[in-house]
């Protein structure tokens, strides 16, 4: 149910290129996507069709009593709007959390004949995608540096595109014990960026920001799911 969610969120309702919280689509079309979402989940697994009506609806509620808030401090400093963001995805994964744990027992763990280890695989690279993309734009976008004027310093979708490998690359040298490997990613990117961190202090305070974060997000995942 995890993965669902984060698909729906972060794949088809969040717009990914925004350095702020906005949607890509109407709520009406998101909640389109919610009854789809709710019927492939129901078809998948049939004896948790009552918890997965439990949470639409939950869902439903705690959408539009987030849309009231956000429509309020739209206009307001970044920290309301960074806090309503984490509330936001905090509220979501402690509710099917709990579903998991009153109704099921199994964290809405779906008996399929998949192993849980393919599961628990294809949810940490959902998450480590795009989720911890839309995050670290949206936690530190007061960090971010202003482009220059004399044009574009990379392609655009460049360093989300890199962000992702890296935590990929992490996630699989954590996986074979290869600890020592990883600071070889983050050479890789060093060096890819020398020029700009040595000759611009902000870019470089940026860029650190971004590796400790985007290894302590995978660090964090890949301890709550694999293990």
């Amino acid at each position: 149910m995890y993965i669902f969610y984060f698909i729906l969120e972060y794949y088809l309702y969040i717009d990914t290129e925004s350095k702020s919280i906005k949607y890509k689509i109407e709520f009406k079309k998101h909640i389109l996507y919610l009854i789809v979402s709710s019927i492939i989940l129901s078809i998948i697994n049939i004896k948790y069709t009552k918890i997965i009506i439990l949470y639409f609806i939950i869902h439903i509620i705690l959408d539009l009593l987030m849309n009231g808030i956000k429509k309020k401090i739209n206009n307001k400093e970044t920290h309301h709007s960074i806090m309503f963001y984490i509330s936001y995805q905090i509220f979501h994964i402690i509710i099917i959390y709990v579903l998991g744990e009153l109704f099921s027992g199994e964290n809405l763990n779906f008996a399929l004949n998949i192993s849980d280890t393919f599961l628990k695989w294809i949810l940490l690279l959902v998450i480590i995608i795009k989720p911890v993309n839309v995050s670290f734009k949206i936690l530190f976008q007061n960090y971010a540096p202003i482009e220059s004027n004399n044009g574009k310093d990379t392609i655009d979708g460049a360093g989300a595109i890199i962000g992702n490998l890296e935590r990929l690359l992490i996630s699989i040298f954590l996986y074979y014990n290869q600890f020592g490997a990883i600071g070889l990613v983050f050479t890789a990117k060093s060096v890819a960026r020398f020029n700009r961190i040595s000759n611009d202090p902000s870019f470089a305070e940026y860029y650190l920001i971004g590796s400790l974060y985007s290894m302590i997000s995978v660090l964090i995942c890949y301890a709550v799911i694999l293990t």
